[in-house]
């Protein structure tokens, strides 16, 4: 008899996930401006795909997966963020870092500091404060709602081989440690066939078995339940980066709106449910988070952001097989971008230096 509990499930990727991303991803953007939820999120993105990729690397030079190594890598990515947190303080940057609380703070006293208003500008400033305020309720629930609504074909089994042939690759992992060269799942006359194309997807699945059962023996109703999870996840991810991509230039009303349009395009919808176990929904997600990643980076010409955007480049190729779509994308802009910059007669040093340091990571 199959026994889960969501709730449980929820929480051990809280604990598991969430926990440690927040701890890498709080440290490495201290010194950013982003909003709390907006650092909310990425460290969710982090938690859930940093250790898995840990695990990637890993099995590349022979070490077999199993659920000590998953546990390991959950504690190499905290102790990442407590090195790069620790660095923070050695170079006296946290003595200067305000972190950005202060737009909820104000969102909670704006009734009760009306009596201190005394000009037109505090008018302005505080219901600029209550609009962002009310704008990031919305998108909390959108959020919700996308994750929500994705979940409604949530299940243990599915009515068509498709889903088993894609979580195949992490159910390899789960046994026997690796994902053999090939295998034979394939229909005649393809005897032979592989699950190594999409290798962080498999290992994201592993993890989050691994997480929820602490090492249990494999069950593959229990499987396909958990991986279940996976499309609505990157379904609420992919909203949040769309917000996060229009918000970096227009603002958060209209990132609110393009988090709205992705919420109820009906091709989404249909592509991100669950048991959808395709590579698409992560494909998705990571586009559209690297190129947010990148319109930050150019914005504010800050590493951190050249990092995520490094990380959400190989989640797309190592996870999704669309290294050479993101790929292609970035490097259009860099040579339209570059040559409307040489034109105009601007600067081209910060340009140059931050996508020369992003190619490193298309490279590899």
């Amino acid at each position: 008899m199959l026994l889960f509990d969501p709730l449980f499930f929820f929480s051990v990727i809280t604990l598991y996930a969430w926990l440690p991303g927040a701890i890498l991803g709080f440290s490495l953007l201290l010194r950013t401006k982003l909003d709390l939820l907006d650092k909310i999120m990425i460290s969710l993105v982090i938690g859930l795909f940093f250790p898995p990729m840990l695990s990637f690397i890993e099995g590349i030079v022979g070490i077999q997966f199993s659920y000590t190594l998953a546990m390991i890598n959950v504690g190499l990515t905290v102790l990442l963020g407590i090195i790069i947190l620790i660095l923070e303080f050695f170079i006296g940057v946290v003595g200067q870092i305000k972190i950005n609380l202060s737009s909820f703070h104000n969102k909670i006293n704006f009734i009760t500091s009306l009596k201190n208003i005394k000009s037109l500008d505090d008018i302005k400033n505080r219901l600029n404060t209550l609009s962002h305020g009310f704008a990031m309720t919305i998108l909390i629930l959108i959020l919700l709602a996308t994750l929500i609504t994705r979940m409604t074909s949530w299940g243990p089994i599915y009515f068509e081989l498709d889903p088993y042939y894609y979580i195949y690759g992490g159910e390899q992992l789960l046994k026997l440690g690796v994902m053999p060269l090939t295998d034979d799942t394939a229909w005649y006359p393809e005897v032979n066939t592989g699950h190594r194309y999409k290798p962080l997807l498999s290992f994201f699945d592993a993890h989050m078995y691994e997480y929820y059962t602490s090492g249990a023996e494999f069950d593959k109703y229990l499987y396909s339940t958990i991986t279940s999870f996976y499309p609505p996840i990157a379904a609420m991810l992919l909203v949040f980066a769309m917000y996060l991509l229009i918000k970096t230039e227009y603002g958060h009303w209209y990132g609110v709106v393009a988090a709205f349009l992705t919420f109820t395009t009906p091709t989404l919808i249909t592509k991100m449910m669950s048991g959808t176990m395709e590579a698409q929904p992560l494909a998705l997600m990571a586009l559209v988070f690297t190129t947010a990643s990148y319109a930050l980076m150019i914005k504010h010409k800050k590493w951190e952001y050249g990092l995520l955007t490094g990380f959400g480049i190989l989640v797309a190729g190592w996870g999704a097989t669309s290294l050479g779509l993101i790929a292609m994308v970035l490097a259009t802009y860099v040579a339209i971008q570059g040559m409307l910059n040489f034109i105009s007669g601007q600067k081209m040093n910060d340009f140059i230096k931050f996508n020369l340091r992003l190619g490193s990571w298309r490279r590899s």
